[in-house]
């Protein structure tokens, strides 16, 4: 098996709304704060928001392995 990569989404508002972004493959849109940890998953798909003042709209980093788990790692 080959492991589950989440995207990982850097956002400068504590306030983010996901939808899976797959279209008829997403999910209910679902509005998510994110703690002062600076990090929050997203119920549903699993991906990851990354609360950083000075990230630019749009800055991504797609597919990243779930904490914990090296990419390329089998599960």
């Amino acid at each position: 098996m080959s492991t589950i990569e989440q995207e990982t989404i850097y956002v400068a508002d504590r306030s983010v709304a996901c939808d899976g972004g797959g279209g008829p493959l997403g999910h209910p849109r679902v509005w998510i704060a994110i703690p002062s940890s600076d990090r929050a998953d997203c119920p549903y798909c699993g991906r990851v928001f990354i609360f950083r003042k000075d990230a630019p709209a749009g800055d991504r980093i797609e597919q990243q392995a779930p904490p914990g788990v090296k990419a390329g790692d089998q599960t």
